[in-house]
């Protein structure tokens, strides 16, 4: 599966915000993503109403190490996974409430 992450001012912003932790952060999204949709894995939840570019939006959560941890929102269209948004919000309706507030869903 083909990884890509969105150029958007949210996720500038979240990177630069945790520039230390980007590394790992995207190296999670391009290794273990791809097998947790493989296998059709629980962690991996669909956001209620949510849609980017008429496609479903997943997400779910990356731990870094002990002191950090976000969530991430992507959709899978065909072999392509698309990272829209990126948050350390960790509870899933706070973090849907922060996603739903941007202009990135349809």
């Amino acid at each position: 599966m083909n990884v890509c992450i969105d150029d958007n001012r949210h996720l500038r912003k979240f990177f630069y915000q945790y520039a230390s932790s980007q590394t790992e952060i995207l190296c999670d999204v391009r290794e273990r993503l791809p097998s947790l949709l493989n296998q059709y894995n629980g962690k991996i939840k669909p956001i209620n109403h949510a849609k980017y570019q008429q496609q479903r939006v997943l997400e779910y959560k990356v731990v870094v190490d002990g002191n950090m941890a976000c969530r991430v929102a992507f959709t899978v269209a065909k072999q392509t996974i698309t990272v829209i948004f990126i948050s350390e919000v960790l509870v899933k309706a706070q973090f849907c409430k922060l996603l739903a507030k941007t202009a990135l869903l349809d």
